[in-house]
């Protein structure tokens, strides 16, 4: 089919078809199973094609659709490649104007973990830098990226099946029409897979792409410095900072996350929305690297957000010291809940999402419940603890999204950064 019959296929079948790649770091827990920092070494890389039908009529369609868009597609369409990437490039240089944050919190987690490398090369400004390199290469020879792709596409037919994981969410009669459809997708439409060697299960061996990937974050974090601004046209900022909190191998406790959510659902937010006009502001913590990033959006100011970033620690101190929890923390335990437990509130195809990443990571349902338990019984004394690891951060960096003009400003003696412009080709 053409793209114009595909496109109109996927639309009298489906509610759109998307295919997206993902990393998940493997979760690694101690001898109690309680969460600790993994090493890096043990993640999942997938590709992820999803669709909604219904199940009574459209599903054997559109997972008919599958085969054609995954094995069968013309990878050596030079102007179809041209098209997507100009798209692509179109769609990405103006989402990093409205959505700024999403970026300058992936550049950070990057710094910290091979899988927050990985996932920056594929959704960050890195990404939109090798899609530019990609067309200027398309336009000058084909012939190479054409190769690449065949291979690519070649690696997707022959892998073996055990690499293959098919999730489906619905309600009980979804399912039970989904079975016929379901046995004849897997028996009839997929291809038949040639390769021989099992993937292994890499919770207990390391991901082939450790070496060359960790060789490639010593080399590229090697010449740049702790501090980064991606310039764009806009009058207003997205300001990042992170920094570990956590070596690997040590456990997070679930308490923790009540403490993040606290000082980004109370102190950020009130300090930078209705202190200084910032659109949105939270603190995250990362729990494949051990990393808590704080975070505003669509900021009227650079520095006096990192000075609120700066008093964290202070402020979380002079809440919690005397031994007690205020109200609103103790509001922050519910909301840890929340954050922890919304998959349960959403729409199927999220819902069904969530539960694929969860089985990805091996995030079993006995080790989200110590994490609950632990979080509903939080104290001032963790909290307190919390205050330590705040006060001294490791390798703490920043990422902005600014405008060259506010960058132009910056003093560089009295704070060092650097500036990659997003309409280049490399930073």
């Amino acid at each position: 089919m053409d793209d114009v019959k595909m496109q109109q296929q996927i639309d009298l079948y489906t509610g759109g078809i998307s295919i997206t790649p993902v990393i998940e770091e493997i979760v690694e827990t101690d001898s109690e199973g309680y969460y600790v920092v993994p090493d890096g070494k043990h993640f999942v890389t997938k590709l992820v094609i999803s669709g909604a039908c219904v199940a009574s009529d459209t599903c054997l369609p559109m997972l008919t659709l599958f085969r054609p868009l995954i094995w069968d597609s013309d990878v050596r369409n030079k102007e179809k490649a041209i098209e997507i990437l100009e798209a692509r490039i179109n769609e990405m240089e103006e989402d990093i104007q409205t959505n700024g944050h999403k970026y300058t919190t992936t550049r950070i987690e990057s710094r910290y973990s091979l899988s927050g490398f990985v996932r920056e090369q594929w959704y960050g400004v890195t990404q939109l830098m090798q899609m530019r390199r990609a067309l200027a290469q398309i336009k000058d020879n084909f012939t190479d990226l054409s190769l690449r792709l065949v291979k690519m596409q070649d690696a997707l037919k022959r892998g073996h099946r055990n690499g293959m994981l098919m999730s489906i969410t619905g309600d009980k009669e979804a399912l039970t029409d989904l079975h016929g459809p379901t046995i004849n997708f897997l028996k009839s439409s997929l291809p038949l897979a040639t390769q021989r060697t099992r993937f292994p299960n890499f919770a207990e061996v390391e991901h082939p792409w450790v070496p060359k990937g960790m060789h490639r974050v010593k080399e590229e974090f090697s010449v740049e410095t702790a501090n980064q601004a991606f310039t764009v046209p806009t009058r207003v900022n997205h300001v990042a900072k992170g920094g570990v909190l956590y070596e690997v191998g040590e456990r997070i406790p679930g308490a923790d996350m009540v403490v993040t959510q606290y000082l980004g659902g109370y102190y950020l937010y009130n300090e930078l929305r209705f202190g200084q006009g910032a659109q949105e502001a939270w603190a995250i913590l990362d729990l494949d690297s051990g990393v808590c990033i704080y975070q505003s959006d669509r900021d009227p100011n650079i520095f006096s957000t990192l000075d609120v970033y700066e008093r964290g620690a202070t402020w979380l101190w002079e809440q919690t010291h005397n031994g007690e929890l205020p109200l609103e923390a103790q509001g922050a335990v519910i909301g840890a809940i929340g954050r922890m437990d919304a998959s349960i509130m959403m729409e199927p195809n999220l819902l069904g999402k969530a539960s694929l990443i969860s089985y990805l990571k091996q995030d079993h349902s006995e080790y989200k419940q110590r994490w609950r338990d632990q979080i509903i019984a939080s104290t001032a004394d963790d909290f307190m603890k919390m205050v330590e690891r705040l006060g001294s951060w490791g390798h703490p960096s920043v990422c902005l999204v600014t405008s060259q003009e506010i960058f132009d400003t910056i003093d560089q003696l009295d704070f060092k950064i650097s500036r990659c412009n997003t309409f280049g080709y490399q930073c």
